[in-house]
C-alpha cells in the first residue's frame, strides 16, 4: 500500500458512491490488494469492489489489468478499478483489459437495505476491533446496546441504513464464532446446527413455540422461530429458554429484537434444572456436554449423574406426559448410549416410548468441543426408533438432494 495516497479522503468518497464497509489490504488473500469495498444494492445483496492504487509511477495496464483478474478470481469482485494518480481504470468484464472512466459508479441502492450478512459481518467487526481480547466481550455488548431495531430490522448507526433482521443475526454468529467463543463461555448453535435443525422441523407441523432449556444466544431457538414464521406468513411466535449465564441472557434479548413485533421472547436467569419448565410446543436444545451434577439426582427411578442425562430423562418425560406436545429435538454426546452406568437411563427411554431417532452427527463446527456428537428426537407414543449415522455429505442426506430424514422421522 503506497503511503502518499488519501486513502481516508477516498474512502469518504466511495461513502458518498454508497460503499458501506472499507477493509485496507485485506489479510487472507493470495493476491494482495490495496483496498476493498462492500455496498449493497438495491435488492439488499452485497456488491464487493477490489481498488489498486498506484501514485507517481508509470504503469504497465496489461500487467495491472492480469493482476486485478486474479483478484477478480480470488475474491469474487463485482467490478475491479486502478487510481494512478488523478486517472481512474476499471477492469473489463473479459479480464483482459482496462478501460478508462471519469469516476467510480454509484451503486444503486434503495434505503441501504443490508441483507448480505458479509457486510454484516464486516460492519460489526470493525465496531469492535482494535480492542484487546478481554474487551471484545464488553465491545459486542455495547454494540447490542447501542443499536437499534424496528420490527425485524436492525436500524445502523450511519444515515439510511437498515439491516435485516436474520442478515444480523448471521453475522452475529460468525462474529461469536471467530472472535468471541473462546471468551464469553457462551452457548450457541452453529450455521451448521441451525442448517440441520431447520430442515428437521419438516417433521413438525403447528408448531407456535418453542422452548430451550440451556437457552445461551438463542440461535438455536431463533432458527425454529425462521423457519416457523416462514411457513405460516408471519403469525404469532414464541420463543422462551433459560439461561444462567445474566449477559448471554441480555445478548439475546437484544437478538431477539431482531425479529417482527409478531415474535416474542421470554428468557429467564436461572439454573435450568431447578426452574420450572414451561408447556411448550417443540423443544429444542444443545445439552450441556461432559458436565457432572453435583450430587447423583434422581428422576424416574433413574440416577444421574450428569446434567446431560438429568435434562435428556426430563424432556423424555415431559413428552411423555404431553408437557411438550409436538416433541423435541436435541444435541447430546454418545457417552450414554455405551455406559454401562447407563444402562438404567437407556431402558428408561425405551420403556417411555418417546424415542423417535438416534442419529449420529459428524463434526458440526460447535465451538468447545469435538466430542463425537448424537442427533436424539423424541415424539409421544415411538414405537420403534430410526437409528443411523450421518457422514460429511450429511446436508444433502437431510435437504432432499440424496435423502430426506425428516421423511425418515
Amino acid at each position: 500500500m503506497d503511503e502518499r495516497f488519501d486513502f481516508k479522503s477516498f474512502e469518504e468518497t466511495l461513502a458518498q458512491k454508497g460503499y458501506l464497509v472499507f477493509i485496507r489490504e485485506p489479510a487472507g488473500l493470495k493476491n494482495r490488494c490495496d483496498l476493498v469495498a462492500f455496498g449493497s444494492d438495491a435488492t439488499g445483496k452485497a456488491t464487493l469492489s477490489v481498488f489498486e492504487f498506484k501514485v507517481g509511477a508509470n504503469v504497465n495496464l496489461d500487467l495491472e489489468a492480469a493482476k486485478l483478474d486474479a483478484m477478480r478470481s480470488e475474491t469474487g469482485a463485482d467490478q475491479c478499478f486502478l487510481v494512478s494518480d488523478d486517472l481512474i481504470y476499471r477492469l473489463s468484464s473479459d479480464g483482459f483489459s482496462l478501460e478508462r472512466i471519469l469516476e467510480i459508479p454509484e451503486i444503486e441502492k434503495n434505503g441501504q437495505l443490508v441483507t448480505d450478512d458479509r457486510i454484516g459481518f464486516q460492519l460489526i467487526n470493525q465496531r469492535i476491533s482494535g480492542h484487546k481480547l478481554g474487551e471484545q466481550i464488553a465491545s459486542i455488548s455495547k454494540l447490542l446496546a447501542e443499536l437499534k431495531f424496528e420490527d425485524g430490522l436492525v436500524i445502523w448507526d450511519r444515515p439510511s441504513i437498515k439491516m435485516n433482521g436474520k442478515t444480523f443475526r448471521d453475522a452475529m454468529i460468525d462474529i461469536y464464532r471467530k472472535r468471541a467463543s473462546k471468551l464469553s463461555g457462551h452457548n450457541f448453535a452453529s450455521r451448521d446446527v441451525q442448517y440441520m435443525i431447520q430442515n428437521l422441523l419438516r417433521a413438525f407441523t403447528d408448531v407456535t413455540d418453542v422452548f430451550d432449556p440451556f437457552f445461551g444466544l438463542g440461535f438455536s431457538s431463533f432458527s425454529v422461530a425462521e423457519t416457523m414464521m416462514s411457513r405460516s406468513g408471519g403469525s404469532a411466535f414464541k420463543i422462551r429458554g433459560i439461561e444462567i449465564n445474566r449477559q448471554a441472557v441480555a445478548e439475546a434479548e437484544y437478538l431477539g429484537q431482531t425479529f417482527p413485533k409478531s415474535v416474542s421472547i421470554e428468557i429467564e436467569v436461572g439454573d435450568s434444572l431447578e426452574c420450572q419448565w414451561p408447556k411448550t410446543s417443540l423443544l429444542v436444545s444443545e445439552l450441556p456436554l461432559g458436565v457432572k451434577l453435583q450430587k447423583p439426582f434422581a428422576i424416574e427411578d433413574v440416577t444421574c449423574t450428569s446434567i446431560e442425562e438429568l435434562a435428556l430423562l426430563r424432556a423424555a418425560s415431559s413428552v411423555r406426559n404431553g408437557e411438550i406436545s409436538h416433541g423435541a429435538i436435541l444435541i447430546t454426546s454418545r457417552g450414554w448410549l455405551s455406559k454401562s452406568s447407563s444402562k438404567r437411563l437407556r431402558d428408561k427411554l425405551a420403556e417411555m416410548r418417546v424415542v423417535k431417532g438416534l442419529i449420529g452427527l459428524p463434526p458440526l463446527h460447535m465451538p468447545f468441543t469435538s466430542i463425537p456428537l448424537l442427533l436424539v428426537i423424541l415424539q409421544r407414543d415411538s414405537l420403534e426408533a430410526t437409528t443411523g449415522e450421518l457422514g460429511s455429505d450429511w446436508k444433502s442426506h437431510i435437504s432432499g438432494e440424496k435423502g430426506n430424514l425428516y421423511e425418515i422421522l
